[in-house]
């Protein structure tokens, strides 16, 4: 077993890091097998073991390696043992790999993540309604200038997001996601918790790593803003019945920008 020499990049630690984690994600070591020891690695990687002792801490902590005495370096099963930080390497792996039907099903489960997560996002805010508690008129007041941020966006890249020019592609989903990102703080007011949030962030980064995926959210951007001021107003005035129609909406969104993606109907399927 051979791992490439590294290419020539500013900090040595993460560059090891992230070789060493591509050679993991690749599965050119099942899981239970070990890298090779530290002499041979550091040779291979072309650095020396003040440099790679860390990166190996790192996935380590990570949870895609684990070290014992007498052992070595043992590699771990990621389905087990990862996180969602994982979710954007194992997402630009794919996309970089070429591979449609990986990324269609990748995007698939995405975007599905997202919703079920606006879902449960919605759902507290109904719990809070009904235990007489209300989102802050400041942290409304946030919301609403993001959603103005994403209008004035659209008005200026709508037309490159469309025909995927990737400068327009990513300032137009930069501005959707930042009036998520509002909403999930304007939810996090309520008492303190950093769930939503936390949970929010491998996502945003998940779906920087795919740009196919970012280019058929952007192309159906153009009701954003209109769908995001029905959610405002539900955050004013919670209900069931609303978020339940939001949710559906969100459903729908999801399908066309995976019908964007492939046409065929079984994986097309949020």
């Amino acid at each position: 077993m051979v791992i490439d020499r590294l290419p020539a990049r500013s900090t040595a630690v993460d560059a090891c890091e992230d070789a060493l984690l591509q050679h993991v994600l690749s599965g050119a070591v099942p899981p239970g097998g070990h890298l090779p020891p530290e002499r041979e690695l550091s040779e291979q990687l072309g650095v020396d073991r003040g440099t790679l002792r860390p990166a190996i801490a790192r996935l380590v902590s990570r949870g895609l390696l684990t070290q014992r005495q007498g052992r070595g370096t043992v590699v771990q099963d990621v389905a087990d043992s990862g996180g969602l930080d994982l979710l954007a390497p194992v997402i630009a792996r794919a996309t970089d790999s070429g591979d449609a039907r990986a990324v269609v099903v990748i995007a698939r489960d995405l975007l599905r993540l997202r919703r079920h997560l606006a879902s449960a996002l919605l759902e507290r805010v109904v719990e809070a309604a009904d235990d007489g508690e209300r989102i802050p008129d400041a942290a409304l007041d946030v919301v609403d200038a993001r959603i103005a941020d994403l209008a004035v966006a659209w008005q200026a890249h709508g037309a490159g997001a469309r025909a995927g020019v990737a400068d327009a592609v990513r300032a137009v989903v930069e501005a959707d996601l930042a009036v998520l990102r509002a909403v999930v703080h304007a939810v996090s007011d309520l008492d303190g918790g950093l769930v939503f949030a936390l949970a929010l962030n491998p996502v945003r980064q998940a779906l920087f790593a795919c740009p196919p995926l970012q280019r058929g959210i952007a192309a159906d951007l153009g009701e954003s803003v209109v769908g995001w001021s029905v959610v405002v107003a539900f955050l004013k005035a919670p209900s069931s019945l609303l978020r339940d129609g939001i949710v559906a909406g969100l459903r729908e969104r999801d399908a066309r920008t995976l019908a964007l993606l492939s046409p065929a109907p079984a994986e097309a399927r949020p």
